[in-house]
């Protein structure tokens, strides 16, 4: 079975570095249906339509805007915080949205938030890409790790988890990034889900001096990876 793509999975680290209930219910979308339309597109076009961010209207509450960012190149990923560097992975092609959160709807002191769309040859993606993508981003966790200094909180030092989940009843992975420091709190919540050939990718990530609770980051990261799911769908149809 191929793994070239789980590169990916490493990259995913770039994701991490740390640059309520506040959404409203999203309609759930149709993931196995939509990845049927998805495979069966070009890639190349595909993403090519993608270039055309996912307009306001279809966003969930909370997030206002979306704009489009070439996470192909290096460069244009680092433009931006919070984005996905596609720029050494084996893919067909990338696209990525910065979106613009709303200070009245999600009140903390920083939050950016991404979607990232990564397609890749399905002929690269093994019979597994979920648990495969999931390997490869706990072994660059893994490889990243480095000790606590003596004496000091685990907390402090930023804490990374891999889970499972589910976004709209489909197998997930969720990457939660903790980090309390100097007073203030960082967490980063990380969802990634196959659909068709395409990863869809959606991170949220908020800063506070109050504690921050990784469940309401959680919570605005599905949301946001459900209006992407959805909008791919537009797309690829």
């Amino acid at each position: 079975m191929t793994r070239r793509f789980l590169m990916a999975a490493g990259l995913i680290l770039s994701l991490l570095v740390a640059s309520t209930p506040f959404a409203a219910a999203q309609t759930e979308p149709d993931v196995a249906e939509i990845g049927k339309a998805v495979s069966a597109a070009d890639p190349t076009a595909l993403i090519a339509a993608l270039e055309t961010p996912i307009p306001a209207s279809d966003l969930p509450e909370g997030f206002t805007e979306a704009t489009y960012v070439d996470i192909n190149s290096a460069t244009g990923a680092a433009s931006e915080d919070c984005m996905y560097d596609a720029s050494s992975v084996a893919v067909e092609g990338a696209a990525g949205y910065v979106v613009t959160a709303d200070p009245e709807a999600i009140p903390y002191k920083y939050t950016c938030a991404s979607i990232n769309y990564l397609a890749f040859d399905e002929a690269d993606m093994g019979s597994d890409p979920l648990g495969d993508f999931k390997e490869g981003v706990e072994s660059g966790l893994a490889e990243s790790a480095t000790p606590a200094a003596e004496g000091t909180p685990a907390e402090d030092n930023g804490q990374a988890t891999v889970t499972d989940t589910t976004v709209a009843g489909e197998d997930a992975i969720l990457i939660t990034y903790t980090l309390k420091q100097e007073g203030a709190s960082v967490v980063v919540q990380t969802l990634a889900i196959p659909v068709g050939n395409v990863f869809v990718v959606a991170l949220v990530s908020v800063g506070d001096t109050a504690t921050v609770d990784p469940a309401d980051v959680e919570t605005l990261a599905n949301d946001l990876t459900g209006a992407a799911i959805t909008y791919l769908g537009t797309v690829a149809e």
